[in-house]
């Protein structure tokens, strides 16, 4: 039986992060990752996978000590701009007095960051290739029995592990699911006139078209559609995307070249009835999982990072039990209001966005007018969009 303070199963970006916080506080963690966890040996190829960090979550990544290794590759948004037929409703960040919301992040360069990082660490124990086969409880502490046949005994289980969480199936959470009906389409895309850090929102009968804008004049792509109609873009060749592309992104962006290949995955809802269990706690998309308009999948997993190393490390400075009632307690109510509330709010406006009705497209451009002439409502909206801002950074 190997002991440790805390177990994380799942070696994505929340749950690679949440152990790096961890284990910079002084505690023992062991990370548990089925997929292999190595830096590649050759370049990868470009990707259109990316993430858009908001302003307080960037503090996040500062203090876990991988913000400056990206910085050749992240890309600042400092405006946001939804477009709505004919009408273009721009939301600034200067209007909020800062200088940015935040910043776009190729998945790959993010997830080479917490690779490296993880490997620094004496108190961070890796076990990739290696998978949860199931959880023991007892009065003192909690069991991970693993695939490899290695037993290890904690204080804490934290379930990373994705929307198809086996920790939050072995401890029987349930969750509400929905199934949007939709695919995203992703992609990298090189154009001719410049992006100005903008981030552009199309909205549609069959779900949004956004571009990100990323180093130099290239922008990723995140593009929904039905899933009947996504499956025919699949089926395109190069130009015929550039097309699409072209057409959808109203030439905002001048001429389109595509710069990697077309990827696809369903969408999906899910958020967990409860975030915890007896000595287990749920982030990220084991707890909730959103789509992706108004981009608040991973900044709202970043605030469960935030939330639950905060009272974690509370607990180690007071030589506390890590896994104990009280915390599990005070995590899940500082979780519920803000996952339930996004949850709803991001599905909602997605069902509104992508009703085809001229009557309803007439309604959704009189509100993006109301909102783009009224100062108060567009702080308001950017703020909340943001969630809390702990402190600002260089």
């Amino acid at each position: 039986m190997i002991k440790t303070e805390i177990i994380i199963i799942g070696g994505g970006v929340a749950g690679s992060l949440c152990a790096i916080l961890l284990a910079q506080q002084g505690i023992n963690v062991t990370l548990v990752e089925q997929n292999e966890l190595t830096l590649p040996k050759t370049p990868l190829p470009p990707h259109g996978r990316s993430v858009a960090l908001m302003h307080p979550d960037v503090t996040l990544l500062q203090e876990a000590g991988i913000w400056e290794r990206l910085q050749k590759e992240i890309c600042p948004l400092e405006t946001m701009r939804i477009i709505e037929g004919k009408v273009k409703t721009s939301f600034h960040a200067h209007e909020i007095n800062l200088h940015e919301f935040g910043f776009n992040v190729p998945n790959n360069a993010l997830r080479i960051a917490l690779i490296k990082r993880l490997n620094e660490l004496p108190n961070l124990t890796l076990k990739d290739k290696t998978e949860l086969w199931d959880i023991q409880l007892s009065d003192t502490g909690i069991t991970a029995l693993l695939s490899d046949d290695c037993e290890i005994e904690a204080q804490l289980i934290i379930g990373a592990d994705g929307k198809n969480s086996k920790v939050r199936h072995i401890v029987n959470i349930d969750a509400i699911k929905t199934n949007y009906k939709q695919t995203a389409l992703t992609c990298l895309i090189k154009h001719s006139l410049s992006h100005n850090n903008t981030s552009n929102e199309f909205h549609k009968p069959g779900g949004p078209f956004t571009t990100v804008p990323c180093p130099d004049q290239t922008s990723t792509i995140v593009w929904c559609e039905n899933e009947e109609t996504a499956q025919e873009y699949l089926l395109f060749k190069k130009p015929d995307i550039e097309n699409k592309i072209q057409e959808l992104s109203q030439n905002i962006l001048g001429d389109i070249q595509l710069e990697s290949s077309l990827e696809s995955y369903k969408l999906s809802g899910l958020v967990a009835r409860k975030f915890t269990a007896h000595r287990v706690a749920l982030i990220a998309e084991a707890a909730h999982v959103l789509h992706p308009i108004g981009a608040q999948g991973l900044n709202l997993s970043l605030r469960d990072i935030h939330n639950l190393y905060t009272l974690v490390s509370r607990q180690k400075q007071l030589g506390l039990d890590l896994g104990s009632l009280s915390l599990l307690k005070e995590y899940k109510a500082s979780r519920k209001h803000d996952t339930f509330s996004r949850f709803a709010g991001v599905t909602g406006f997605n069902n509104i966005t992508s009703i085809d009705s001229k009557a309803f497209q007439m309604i959704r451009q009189a509100g993006y007018k109301a909102i783009g002439n009224t100062p108060y409502i567009k702080q308001k909206l950017m703020k909340l969009g943001l969630g809390n801002i702990r402190k600002s950074y260089p």
